[in-house]
């Protein structure tokens, strides 16, 4: 009987061996997979990428590539067991070249589909470094790239949105300049926020390298609060610091917040001079944060008031470059424009009805006294000098 015992005993661990080896090679044919793929994106060699998503289903081929490159992509980012695969994957590889590639591979292929079911699917936490990436690169190439019907852009901006607020919510949970005390309590992170105010105000003077940093962590913490208070604001039961339930901490939560979106507003105009000081990548990277922003409080308040307050004074600002030189005022109208029109198509997306034509012609006023004054100016400075 001893024997016996003994006997399956070891069996039972040679099992667990073979198991943990099976995985072991598994996740060393991942590695390897994605490695090659990897090194023929940085090769700049789309030939041999390309083949992989010409099969009969490329639908299949993009899942695959998907959902074996986004857990490896984690590992290599730190999120979980870095040693096993801190060497294996050039780390420069980004959701940017990926989707160079994969928009390049056939109109017919709905990238945005694909990516809300293997989102759903997974862990978005695990994830969220690649998914982040890809979405706000995707939100702004995969339209003009990969030519669809109207409809199919409507209902990707919809899936989008959904999936993007839902990694926003979570950045906090993987993004260490923006992770915030838990229990989260709102009367220890907003005396700070006058800090930040001065942090952008500094920014005007100094437009150094260090300021703009702080900057991003500035507009990176002020998205997680309004996440947070969303989500108290959700899930109304949530305990306040002294354990109470009730509606008076969640009312208190929403005039924070209320006060917060009118600091923030009365700092657009200058955050946008910071955010249009180089037009660079970092200005992009910059105006998705701003973009955000609006989206979340949009989310929090559902009101239109929210998009026409901050589309104020982006206007004015806009007004006033056109003062400016016209060589400025030419490279400024796309990028501003663009993001104006995103806040513009934000707003068709979450109101319906007669109340969406309310929206969608206040806010489009506002639009059109923005791009008409510049061109405007513009006109006279090109051609009337």
């Amino acid at each position: 009987m001893a024997d016996k015992g003994e006997k399956g005993g070891k069996e039972a661990i040679g099992g667990r061996d073979a198991a943990k080896e099976a995985a072991e090679q598994k996740m060393k044919a991942d590695i390897e997979y994605i490695a090659t793929i990897s090194s023929d994106l940085l090769k700049l060699k789309p030939d041999r990428v390309l083949k992989s998503f010409q099969a009969e289903e490329p639908q299949h081929a993009l899942k695959e590539f998907l959902s074996r490159f986004t857990p490896i992509l984690a590992i290599t980012h730190g999120v979980q067991g870095a040693a096993v695969a801190s060497n294996s994957l050039p780390t420069n590889v980004t959701a940017k070249w990926i989707l160079f590639y994969l928009t390049g591979s056939g109109p017919g292929l709905d990238l945005t589909k694909d990516l809300e079911s293997i989102v759903m699917d997974t862990n978005p936490c695990s994830n969220l470094l690649f998914y982040y990436d890809l979405l706000s690169e995707m939100s702004r190439k995969h339209d003009q790239e990969v030519f669809l019907p109207t409809s199919v852009i409507q209902e990707n901006r919809t899936r989008l949105r959904r999936i993007r607020f839902e990694t926003l919510r979570l950045s906090s949970q993987i993004d260490s300049s923006v992770v915030l005390p838990k229990p989260f309590l709102m009367t220890s992170v907003f005396p700070s926020f006058a800090k930040d105010r001065n942090i952008l105000k500094l920014g005007l003077q100094t437009q150094d390298d260090a300021t703009a940093v702080e900057l991003k962590h500035c507009i990176l913490k002020w998205i997680s609060i309004i996440q947070d208070m969303y989500k108290q604001k959700t899930f109304p039961n949530t305990e306040d610091e002294t354990g109470a339930k009730g509606g008076a901490e969640i009312r208190s939560l929403l005039k924070r917040l209320e006060n917060f979106e009118s600091a923030l507003v009365q700092i657009t105009e200058p955050l946008m001079r910071i955010l249009l000081e180089d037009l660079d990548e970092e200005y992009f990277s910059f105006t998705d944060m701003y973009v955000d922003l609006v989206d979340l409080l949009m989310y929090a308040f559902d009101e239109t008031r929210i998009v026409l307050k901050f589309l104020q004074p982006i206007a004015r600002f806009f007004k006033t470059f056109a003062d400016q030189d016209a060589s400025s005022l030419k490279v400024l109208m796309h990028p501003l424009y663009e993001m104006v029109n995103r806040l513009l198509e934000e707003c068709k997306t979450y109101y319906k009805g007669p109340r969406a034509a309310q929206v969608v012609r206040d806010v489009g006023t506002y639009l059109i006294e923005l791009v008409t004054e510049s061109v405007k100016t513009l006109n006279e400075r090109v051609f009337y000098q």
